[in-house]
Formats: structure tokens, sequence, C-alpha cells
């Protein structure tokens, strides 16, 4: 067995067989107790030894995002990493993580696995601070689009009208670049007070009408309510209204990628 120190060049499938071993040689042959090793290894191993104890360990002292549907979020962040780790930008992506609050870095992360999926590549971008060069993602190869500079946020609060959906667009959208491209994705809560649909779509039109930097938005939101189970569903708008599923489905991995890829590698050798 080969001695590894943790980090990201060691997020390799032959990682996950030799674990996969030594998990069978203590007893542990199940696949969902594997499944979670894997994952928080994954994890370990991108995101650091300290966040791992902190966020995905019965011991750790959880912000409220993880201590919610705490063992599938970490598969499904697990997933997601696993994804992305050969995407451009991903080890500093890894660097300027705010462990501190992560949800938002969750999300970006997420955001970029749902392109990755559907596009030709994907670039995770270190934000720069300055005004049109701020985003998220840069992708490649995305249905009409050539190019599409995506601008990323988690919002906790609910939009209980449209004037304020529109406003927090429009206080975003100076973040990409004039004259190109662009998308905002919004991770929103829904609850008591919620607009619906309709009205969001509508404001959204409103919005894209008057700017050159936005080409559609894309809502999304916890679509289950079930403890052990996420379902990301989503709302793309343009200016003709809503986009249908150009994202693909809801997000339900029936099987993680690291799993898959492990199966199949341990199968060849």
């Amino acid at each position: 067995m080969k001695h590894r120190l943790p980090g990201p060049e060691d997020l390799t499938a032959e990682m996950l067989i030799e674990q996969v071993a030594e998990l069978r040689e203590i007893g542990i042959c199940e696949q969902e107790p594997i499944q979670l090793a894997l994952a928080q290894s994954i994890i370990i191993n991108s995101l650091g030894g300290e966040f791992w104890a902190s966020e995905c360990t019965s011991f750790g002292k959880k912000q409220e995002f993880f201590a919610q549907k705490s063992d599938v979020r970490v598969i499904h962040l697990a997933h997601v990493l696993w994804c992305l780790k050969g995407s451009p930008g991903f080890h500093d992506f890894l660097k300027k993580n705010d462990s501190n609050n992560f949800e938002s870095t969750y999300y970006e992360a997420v955001v970029a696995y749902l392109f990755y999926k559907e596009s030709c590549s994907v670039e995770l971008v270190i934000p720069s601070q300055v005004r049109g060069e701020d985003f998220d993602l840069r992708i490649k190869g995305f249905g009409t689009y050539a190019s599409l500079n995506v601008e990323v946020k988690a919002r906790r609060n609910i939009f209980r009208s449209q004037d304020q959906a529109l406003n927090f667009l429009k206080s975003h959208r100076s973040q990409l670049p004039r004259d190109m491209n662009g998308a905002i994705f919004i991770k929103l809560d829904i609850g008591n007070g919620s607009i619906d649909q309709v009205a969001l779509i509508s404001a959204t039109k409103r919005f894209l009408k008057d700017t050159s930097r936005v080409k559609f938005v894309v809502y999304c939101w916890d679509g289950s309510p079930i403890e052990n189970a996420i379902a990301l569903e989503y709302c793309a708008v343009d200016l003709n209204g809503s986009m249908g599923a150009i994202l693909g489905s809801a997000f339900r991995p029936v099987a993680p990628q690291f799993m898959i890829d492990a199966a199949i590698m341990n199968k060849n050798t």
C-alpha cells in the first residue's frame, strides 16, 4: 500500500481502490459506509483535514448549512469535486474557498458541475474584485454560446416582491463584462411569502431588457424536503421567458461518479 499525503493531486481512482481494499480488510464491505468513507477522503484531499473534521464528522461544530442533510451533503459535495478535479482553476478554487461560510463556495462548485455536464469546458475563475471582471465561471461551448461568463450567488432570503428580485439582479450585473455573453445563477430559498415563479420570470425579463451584460438568469433551490435527499430544481429565464431544461434534469445522482470510476478501474486491474 502506498503512503500518501492528502492533497488534490491524490484525487485518483487508484487512491479510491486502495481505500476500498483497506476498508474491506477491517470488515467494512457494505456500499453505503464505503461510499461515505470515500466521499470524506475526497473532501480531505480537496478541502483539508480541518474542514473535514469541522463539517463532516459527528464531533465537529458544523455550520448550519452542513448540519442539514449532513451525510448526503458530504456525498453530493464529493461527487461534484471529483467531477471538477480536472477543470482549469480547480486548485486555486480550493485555496480561495471561505470555509467559515461554505454555502456560497458549495453552490459555485455545484453550478460549475451543472455546466460541466452540458458544455465543452468549465474554468473556475478567481474573482478579481474589479468591476466587469469579478465573476466565478468561464464556460466554453454551452448551447449557442461559444463562451459564457457566469456569476454565482447563494441567497439565504426569499424574494417577497418583483422589485426586490429586480434590485438584487441589478446589484450584481456589473460583476460581468460589458457586451459579452453573461449569466447570473442564483441559489435562493423558497418559503412563505415568496413570489411565485410567474412573478419571478416577469421581474427577470424586465431586468434582461435593460442590460447588455446578462443573457439569461438561472434560479435554483433544493426541491426535496427529505433529510437524506438533495434534488436541485431550477428555472432558467431569458428575454423570451422560461428556457426549459437547459442544464439537464434536476440533480439527483443515483451513484456518485467517484464510485463509478473506482468500480471501472477495479474491473480493469
